[in-house]
């Protein structure tokens, strides 16, 4: 086994630990720890954790006649909570002492990466460099990818941006993102969010990730959305260790044209296919936020990333939908067009804006 495949085995037996609850105030300084102790720890941990969350790139054809990743990890899982005998004690205890020893030398290790790739980059295994980007409470930013794409970042958005010679990935863990992708046949550009993935080779598209709903809109050009199936589903499907993988697609694909969006959940998939304006896709990146049968909750979402003022919803209130046009520097509009328009009043209370439904 080479040596970042035992990093990759390390980071899955972590994403395991958590996904279980098995991590302990100590065991998570231990995982911390492991974390900082070499960039592509970090690398490795993000790896799996797109494989928990979206089965889109398991290599379907090599896994047919053995056991799911998932089912190995488990397995791993199984083999740390055997009981220990008497005369493996002594190595056992060893082994600890020495695991922990070169742990807290790997520690020392982060400094000097730092040093060299900066707080926001990763090295990753095969020398390329991942590189975060992330913007604050109202802040719009336009970066200019080394591909000649550009990518524009809404309010408090955070993006990891790696580019390689077979394909370019931008992932998204909050916020929204309008991608105006240059074309390039041999290298498709993947945008990911929430498990929902997103490849184009060229096109301009706006993504959005907030509250666990991807929602993925196209302004020029198309795009290709895949979401995996739900876990449940697969399991059932599968006959058990060293059998065979029932035939069974493991992502929902759909294809969306300019001027068509939709919305993804985790435990739901993918939404139905919808038209907007074209003109609309985007908006936001001019102060326009821009919604057509939104939710109260979906808007709210939006207006806590122009405000530190804290906004609440009261019961009821964030299943009411409405369209309508707002500007992100006036919040206090939007209340009140709210308020205006719908059957809810707002308080006020300890610094926080609460609405409420009419009684």
């Amino acid at each position: 086994m080479s040596e970042w495949d035992k990093i990759r085995a390390e980071a899955h037996h972590w994403r395991a630990r958590r996904d279980n609850g098995d991590l302990d105030a100590e065991s998570r300084r231990a995982f911390d720890c492991w974390m900082a102790a070499d960039p592509r720890h970090g690398a490795a941990f993000a790896e799996a954790e797109l494989v928990w969350t979206s089965l889109e790139d398991l290599p379907l054809d090599q896994s047919l006649d053995r056991p799911l990743l998932r089912e190995r990890v488990l397995a791993w899982l199984r083999s740390l909570k055997r009981p220990v005998h008497q005369h493996e004690a002594s190595y056992s205890g060893g082994r600890l002492a020495a695991s922990f020893a070169g742990l807290a030398g790997l520690c020392l290790l982060v400094f000097a990466s730092l040093a060299v790739l900066g707080p926001d980059e990763t090295r990753l295994p095969n020398g390329q460099t991942s590189v975060v980007h992330r913007t604050g409470l109202g802040e719009i930013r336009t970066v200019d990818l080394p591909d000649g794409s550009r990518v524009t970042l809404g309010a408090q958005t955070e993006i990891s941006v790696s580019l390689g010679p077979e394909r370019r990935t931008v992932t998204m863990s909050r916020g929204s993102l309008f991608a105006d992708v240059a074309k390039d046949e041999a290298r498709p550009f993947i945008a990911r969010a929430g498990g929902t993935s997103v490849s184009v080779t060229g096109t301009a598209f706006d993504i959005q990730y907030k509250d666990d709903i991807t929602r993925i809109a196209v302004a020029e050009g198309s795009v290709k959305v895949h979401h995996p199936r739900t876990f449940g589903g697969l399991i059932d499907r599968f006959d058990g260790p060293g059998h065979r993988f029932r035939a069974w697609p493991l992502t929902r694909s759909v294809s969306l044209q300019a001027g068509e969006r939709l919305a993804a959940t985790r435990d739901g998939g993918l939404g139905t296919l919808a038209t907007e304006d074209v003109a609309a896709i985007g908006a936001w990146r001019a102060g326009q936020l821009v919604y057509l049968r939104a939710s109260v909750a979906e808007v709210l979402a939006d207006a806590r990333r122009y405000t530190p003022e804290p906004l609440l919803l009261g019961p009821g209130v964030g299943a009411l939908e409405l369209s309508a046009t707002f500007d992100a520097d006036d919040i206090d509009g939007l209340l009140e067009t709210l308020d205006i328009a719908l059957p809810i009043r707002i308080e006020r209370a300890e610094g926080a804006r609460r609405l409420m439904l009419e009684e």
